[in-house]
Parts: structure tokens; sequence; C-alpha cells
């Protein structure tokens, strides 16, 4: 499933500036499925391999972190 329109309708948004390039993306979900079992779906931008996933996941648990800190 292409999810741009998803994440659009869900409010996703990215705090970076017009001249900045994203290079890569992971996208998780929490998913509900129609049988109610609940699940976690995962994709990566396409030019992906184990070493970037793992580096992004590792990296947004630290940002995860510093925003529980200022809160």
């Amino acid at each position: 499933m292409k999810v741009g329109q998803l994440l659009d309708s869900l409010g996703i948004e990215l705090d970076v500036d017009e001249a900045d390039m994203v290079t890569d993306v992971i996208v998780l979900a929490k998913v509900v499925g129609d049988d109610g079992r609940v699940y976690l779906a995962m994709d990566a931008s396409n030019e992906r391999d184990g070493i970037m996933e793992r580096g992004l996941l590792t990296e947004a648990l630290a940002v995860i972190d510093r925003r529980r800190d200022d809160e």
C-alpha cells in the first residue's frame, strides 16, 4: 500500500528546512487488522540496508528520549 496520502491524512510533518534533502525514510505504523489483531508494519526507502535501518531506528529512539527530557 502506498502511504503518502495516509501520512498526510494523519498529519505527519517533518521539521526540515525547504533547502534540506531527505535521503532515507523509515515508516512504522501501528495497525489494527479487520480481525482486531494489532501489529506493527514497517517499510523503508528504496536504497536501504539493515545497517541503515538499524541506525535510523536507534537514532529515532534517542530523539524520543530527548523529547521526553524536554517535557
